[in-house]
């Protein structure tokens, strides 16, 4: 695990989600494994937003790596002049989007907010059993998986089996771990 100081974290993160390596249990971290790394979180993502990079930083590599797998790059724009700004203004002027608010990386994901949404409900599979509550649930309020899981007395593994199912039929969104309803509402 590096840094050390976020074992406790990364605890938290494999009891109930996914830590993601190719070298096995107990490998210390050596600098010629973060290539690697970053080959892997560009290889699982949609969009790659680099924030601040010096003009060698290790996130270049991150899109570097997104770029060979036709995973588009974006970039926030920073100060002329930082050094911290320097790999993320290169980047731009190589032909990254550029970021400056959060809408715009939801644009490059195609994911629109539940007020301007329009989705054609006869085209969703209509949610059956406990997702109808976990639906209703998120309709009243936006909530994370484990707001669904104590709202409705689910465990957290139903709530997010639940989600995920009306996420991949259209019902629910997903942003920074908050789910939200989209389109026109199940009636």
């Amino acid at each position: 695990m590096y840094p050390r100081e976020h074992a406790d974290l990364w605890h938290a993160v494999g009891n109930c989600g996914l830590l993601l390596t190719e070298a096995p249990p107990g490998v210390p971290p050596e600098a010629h494994r973060f290539p690697l790394r970053n080959r892997i979180v560009a290889a699982l993502s949609e969009v790659v937003v680099v924030v601040e990079s010096r003009e060698r930083g290790g996130s270049l590599i991150t899109a570097a790596q997104a770029i060979e797998r036709d995973v588009q790059v974006m970039a926030v724009p920073g100060p002329v002049g930082k050094r911290a700004s320097a790999g993320t203004n290169a980047l731009l002027c190589d032909g990254a989007t550029p970021v400056t608010c959060a809408d715009d990386v939801l644009t490059a994901l195609s994911f629109q907010h539940s007020r301007s949404a329009v989705v054609a409900s006869d085209l969703r599979a209509r949610p059956a059993g406990a997702d109808v509550a976990v639906y209703r649930v998120v309709h009243a309020d936006p909530r994370t998986i484990d707001g669904v899981s104590l709202a409705l007395g689910l465990s957290l593994v139903e709530a997010a089996m639940s989600l995920a199912r009306l996420q991949s039929a259209g019902w629910v969104a997903q942003a920074d771990g908050w789910f939200e309803c989209v389109g026109s509402p199940l009636r």
